[in-house]
């Protein structure tokens, strides 16, 4: 596919557009016409008396599509709407030519919910959300309730903070391998190992500069989130080091949730949850993703289903209660049979 942007420099929001309808398909991006078997032309040019015109048209095998949308002059926040529109010509002319709708329309990003939230408040109704996500954003009635009842659930927890609340994320971007669909920045402990006391060191001055912030600014820290990466690629008296640090400079009296992202079933071992759990974590994941071997093989985790199963009933008898873990629907060589058996094992713990 070729995807010619002219007038605009809304690339990345074209481009998850046709992704949407050919998510398999090379993509190469261009800023004039173009020719070939499958054009996807995207282009906003000014109209009368200061308005826009947003066209889209799709050429494959012969076969083409047009639509258009016009930006009003007087309208407000017009780059907003040249993008949404734009976006909204593109989506036509992807389901006449495919004759499928995605149901979750244009939007593209991993958090509709919190989408849904800023939307009630500028609309300033869940109605009012509920008529914009189906009329702007072509959602389907299915989604359009899910993302509702979710945000629903999620205004609960929201509720609960104050405008002075905040988390602290603590940021362990080293692995032992990298996983074939990995995007994080992130580095392989066996290339960087190196760099790893140096990024330790900074880490700890960077708590420190961090709690100081926090008290001056009289901040309620709410919970506290170690990710990366594989937090538990380090040592167990670095985790406590990091841990203790924190208690240090935070208040973590007000502390709702504390968790730290085991990540790799490999990299546990009873020496570091016992510091996790006694420095004051209340929830750990361990992320599987599946419990097919021959996928993590494929995927790159050089673990086994059953060191899963293994890293979760050590945290239970260090006493850890609350674990979750991570799964991805749709890896490499998984089908649907393969989905379901590992839901249900994970769910069966």
């Amino acid at each position: 596919m070729i995807l010619s942007i002219i007038g605009h420099d809304f690339h990345f929001e074209m481009e998850n557009i046709c992704r949407l309808f050919f998510p398999f398909e090379d993509i190469k991006a261009v800023k004039e016409q173009a020719d070939g078997e499958f054009v996807v032309t995207t282009l906003v040019e000014s109209g009368e008396g200061g308005s826009a015109m947003c066209r889209a048209k799709v050429e494959k095998g012969g076969v083409a599509f047009t639509a258009e949308r016009v930006v009003e002059e007087n309208a407000e926040d017009k780059e907003y709407l040249k993008e949404l529109y734009l976006a909204h010509a593109l989506f036509e002319v992807f389901v006449k030519l495919t004759g499928t709708k995605p149901a979750w329309g244009v939007l593209t990003g991993v958090r509709p919910a919190k989408l849904f939230h800023r939307i009630v408040e500028e609309q300033g109704s869940i109605e009012g959300a509920e008529r914009y996500f189906a009329r702007q954003f072509f959602v389907s009635e299915e989604k359009l309730r899910l993302c509702s009842d979710t945000a629903a659930v999620e205004e609960k927890i929201i509720a609960k903070s104050r405008p002075e609340s905040f988390s602290l994320y603590v940021s362990i971007p080293f692995c032992p391998t990298r996983c074939a669909y990995c995007s994080f920045v992130s580095e392989t402990i066996g290339k960087q190992a190196g760099l790893l006391p140096e990024y330790l060191d900074c880490l700890l001055k960077e708590i420190e500069a961090t709690g100081r912030a926090a008290r001056d600014l009289g901040l309620r820290l709410e919970t506290v989130y170690f990710g990366g990466g594989t937090p538990t690629i380090l040592a167990a008296g670095d985790l406590g080091r990091i841990m203790d640090k924190i208690a240090e400079c935070f208040d973590l009296s007000t502390v709702r949730e504390y968790t730290v992202e085991g990540g790799r079933p490999d990299t546990f071992t009873k020496e570091k949850l016992s510091v996790i759990k006694e420095k004051g974590a209340t929830r750990i994941s361990i992320n599987p993703q599946t419990l097919r071997d021959d996928v993590l093989e494929r995927i790159g985790r050089r673990h086994t289903a059953r060191q899963f199963f293994e890293a979760f009933e050590m945290a239970r008898e260090c006493g850890i209660g609350n674990i979750n873990a991570d799964l991805i629907a749709g890896l490499p060589g998984d089908d649907f049979e393969g989905f379901k058996g590992t839901l249900n094992g994970v769910v069966g713990l």
